[in-house]
């Protein structure tokens, strides 16, 4: 049965801010404990007590070595930009979803910009904001959300990264440190792609090129 002070050391190697933060005592003890306890729960699949752990980290933190925290080397081999694009948001119903799959192939026959993400009870298609009208004339629902004012931002990196936690973690992290908002995420087996709004785009493909671009 894991400890709890191995699952806190876990935890907190795997994080560099609570690394960086934990090992400079400028963390909260009581405030991190409390944080820290639905995933200390989770790992050891049984209830903890918030005073458990802070003995815990207290112990921890007076052997744990003040080290800067280790940066995960990722590496995105290229970033390319779509500007001039839509966002629409519809309520997922089969209706709706044969009509955004004829749009899909009136679209595709002009070879435009089309993304498609799903829930379970919602649609979204990002799109060349000039065919947004042709996606609500189509489909002849009123839209939950529109936005005609994003672009996006592609980040392309290598397929070994699929099975390295943190890369989606590290991209997002950065762009929230330059209070950039994301306004929809789509990603394949090798991509992600950022929308946001258009304000924003340049700021968001420097960020992103200067932390993470091949040197």
């Amino acid at each position: 049965m894991q400890k709890i002070s191995d699952a806190l050391k876990d935890i907190i190697r795997e994080n560099t801010f609570f690394e960086f933060g934990f090992s400079n005592k400028i963390l909260n003890l009581s405030q991190l404990a409390k944080f820290l306890q639905p995933l200390i729960e989770s790992r050891l699949r049984r209830e903890t007590q918030t005073s458990t752990i802070i003995m815990s980290l207290s112990r921890l933190q007076r052997n744990f070595k003040k080290n800067a925290p280790i940066k995960k080397n990722f590496e995105i081999e290229k970033i390319s930009i779509q500007s001039h694009l839509a966002t629409l948001t519809f309520e997922k119903t089969p209706e709706i979803h044969k009509k955004i799959n004829i749009a899909l192939n009136t679209i595709q026959k002009q070879n435009k910009y089309f993304i498609i993400s799903e829930s379970t009870s919602e649609i979204t298609v990002m799109v060349d904001k000039k065919l947004a009208p042709t996606i609500t004339k189509i489909v002849e629902k009123k839209t939950k959300y529109q936005n005609n004012n994003i672009s996006s931002i592609c980040v392309k990196f290598n397929k070994n990264y699929s099975n390295t936690p943190g890369l989606l973690y590290a991209l997002m992290q950065k762009l929230t440190l330059q209070n950039i908002n994301l306004i929809e995420i789509a990603s394949t087996y090798s991509e992600f792609i950022f929308f946001i709004d258009n304000k924003d785009v340049y700021l968001s493909f420097e960020t992103l090129h200067a932390c993470f671009s091949k040197k």
